[in-house]
């Protein structure tokens, strides 16, 4: 296992670039971009000079690994990943010091697109290649957000979960659960997505909404991701993080201790996990044996 503290606050996003040679992770105050060692390659400041900053939301790299996107409930910035230059910067607008439309999740897709929803229940659609990102969509909501393939994005907010199409921004499949969604995670090559209540996980089959099974969750904080290439999903236990099967069998442990996790992230082959805790350490695990 590898550690490294960077931060001085709580880690609250994580994104592996598309090889796995960066991580990047975010504080309420700047991003930190590491190398596959994690160390420190450099450093982004993630401030906006009209607000306050806000607590670090979301992070996502292209998927050419060459810029990376941060989102904070003040502004959505792009950022060069070799200069750590910023190439763009979104910000809502404010009436009387108060923001509007305040971003809360981001998603990239494989073929340049940035998902972006906000605290409105909006989401916009923006190409990587625009200098100055325009709104292309306002008709879906989510707290989470998530690709399912190039074509749609998955998002869930309160009780719902829906999948719409990227393009026309037409509602796909929406369907309701019973307990409200702390958190989401989707599987875009098996068309799954793991959602995290507040008692259990949900696996939910997103092409014709079957419920295919449940596990019980955890009591750390309602975080949920998928292992790619596996049967595997990633959430908080009592002293770290637990790998659990989607059957909800085969509990592998990983403990952290004096601190919690506060975020999850896994490099595309899923070869690692990296673990962002409360007291801004990070640690990466070599996942060699986990099929």
């Amino acid at each position: 296992m590898l550690e490294t503290k960077g931060h001085r606050e709580a880690v609250t996003a994580l994104a592996f670039s598309p090889d796995g040679d960066k991580l990047v992770s975010g504080d309420a105050a700047h991003d930190i971009v590491h190398d596959g060692h994690l160390r420190p390659i450099q450093k982004v400041v993630c401030k906006n000079p009209q607000s306050p900053i806000g607590p670090m939301r979301s992070l996502a790299f292209s998927h050419d690994g060459r810029s990376w996107f941060s989102a904070t409930p003040t502004h959505i910035q792009k950022v060069d990943t070799e200069t750590g230059a910023t190439q763009w910067c979104y910000a809502p607008l404010t009436s009387l010091g108060v923001f509007h439309d305040a971003p809360m999740r981001i998603a990239t897709s494989a073929n340049g697109k940035l998902a972006v929803c906000f605290e409105s229940g909006e989401m916009a659609i923006w190409s990587f290649d625009e200098d100055v990102p325009r709104r292309a969509r306002a008709n879906a909501k989510g707290h989470f957000l998530a690709w399912l393939g190039n074509d749609y994005v998955v998002s869930a907010d309160g009780f719902e979960v829906q999948v719409t199409e990227a393009t026309t921004g037409q509602r796909v499949r929406t369907w309701h659960l019973q307990e409200r969604i702390l958190g989401l995670s989707v599987e875009p090559e098996r068309r799954l997505a793991a959602i995290r209540t507040l008692h259990q996980l949900d696996l939910i089959d997103l092409m014709n909404g079957a419920h295919l099974g449940s596990a019980p969750a955890g009591p750390g904080l309602p975080l949920v991701a998928f292992r790619p290439r596996s049967d595997f999903l990633a959430s908080p236990g009592v002293d770290g993080v637990n790998l659990t099967t989607l059957s909800g069998m085969n509990v592998l442990n990983f403990p952290i201790r004096d601190t919690r996790a506060t975020s999850i992230a896994f490099t595309g082959d899923g070869s690692r996990m990296a673990i962002g805790c409360a007291d801004g350490s990070i640690h990466q695990i070599l996942l060699p044996y986990v099929a």
